[in-house]
């Protein structure tokens, strides 16, 4: 029987802009169940990004619930999010967000030593091996592409074993070729660990890959 990780109930958002506030998201409301893919589509502006930030604890609500593997994250203070972020759950930008002046390995092993683990350096290798980079885990992110710096942040993402992965248009940055790489790579790589997905990608390709999808127009899912 399929087990729930992820829900949310009637989501919306609003952000001032000026003295006008402005409704971003407007009752969204979606399940997931543990080890599905599913890719969130729709023209700029639609809320995509949003929505994502808010499934993965990023950001607040203005009104409704998200419950992650039965916990209501609007019950979560700042902290237990955090130790949620560094067990559970992986984040793929369209920025690569690597720290500059550390290695392929250091910037992969950083949230695991953090976190105390004394096998950081060796599960780090390990996963820049899958990435297919164990010839360049001792250069810093200005001697690698841009595909390279995407799997750098993919294996930082794996590293800790999370139970799902947010993805944000993870291949916005990379040039036609590259970015159907980095598609192949993420889907082999939830499917070989049983990884639920949750992914945003105006790539209307790579949106089904996924085993569900669905569409937002102004903050709606139509």
């Amino acid at each position: 029987m399929a087990e729930e990780i992820l829900r949310a109930e009637n989501l919306s958002k609003n952000f001032l802009s000026g003295e006008k506030s402005i409704r971003v998201l407007d009752g969204v409301s979606l399940s997931l169940n543990r080890g599905e893919s599913l890719s969130i589509i729709g023209p700029s502006g639609s809320g995509k990004s949003t929505l994502l930030a808010i499934l993965a604890g990023l950001d607040r609500p203005s009104g409704g619930q998200v419950f992650f593997d039965g916990m209501d994250l609007n019950a979560l203070s700042e902290r237990e999010i955090s130790r949620l972020w560094g067990r559970k759950i992986g984040f793929v930008f369209q920025a690569y967000y690597l720290l500059p002046s550390m290695t392929a390995e250091e910037n992969v092993r950083a949230p695991l030593e953090i976190a105390g683990d004394p096998l950081a350096r060796e599960k780090a290798q390990e996963w820049l091996g899958k990435v297919g980079l164990s010839e360049r885990m001792h250069h810093t992110p200005s001697q690698l592409s841009g595909g390279e710096q995407q799997r750098v942040a993919l294996a930082r993402a794996f590293v800790s074993g999370p139970e799902i992965l947010f993805a944000d248009e993870p291949t916005g940055n990379l040039d036609t070729r590259t970015g159907r790489e980095m598609e192949d790579l993420i889907f082999s790589l939830v499917r070989e660990h049983q990884t639920t997905l949750v992914l945003v990608t105006h790539e209307p390709a790579f949106a089904k890959k996924s085993a569900r999808l669905i569409e937002l127009q102004g903050g709606r899912i139509v």
